[in-house]
């Protein structure tokens, strides 16, 4: 039995606040993540998979941003599945302060920024000693 985690079953990590915004799950993304930093070997086999349409477009765009990032990372050929989920068409860069939304947007990685999605790296990986 495999325990490698999957980027697939992620597809449930968001949720909608009662004022209708979306919300990623981000302990789920860290702790997938996280994984990923101690077993890099494993790093094909979770993002191989493409994960269920989550009804998020917002959602469908981090996991996919997540698996290239992984990818690339890893010397990895991005999963061919994240080419079929177009970027968003606003940006998303959560709360904050005109300053602060520069700061995350300065610090998102470039498989995020290019899907639209604006916070820093920092948000899910962890920072390399």
């Amino acid at each position: 039995m495999s325990r490698t985690p999957r980027l697939s079953a992620l597809a449930d990590a968001w949720s909608v606040d009662a004022g209708g915004e979306e919300g990623p799950d981000w302990t789920r993304l860290r702790a997938f993540v996280d994984y990923l930093g101690r077993h890099p070997e494993e790093a094909a086999k979770a993002i191989a998979s493409p994960p269920a349409a989550s009804g998020s477009h917002l959602m469908d765009n981090l996991l996919a941003g997540i698996a290239e990032k992984v990818a690339d990372d890893a010397g990895l050929r991005r999963p061919s599945w994240t080419a079929q989920i177009t970027p968003l068409d606003q940006p998303w860069e959560g709360l904050g302060t005109s300053r602060t939304r520069a700061a995350n947007a300065a610090a998102a990685p470039p498989q995020l920024a290019a899907r639209q999605i604006f916070v820093p790296a920092s948000s899910l990986w962890r920072q390399s000693a």
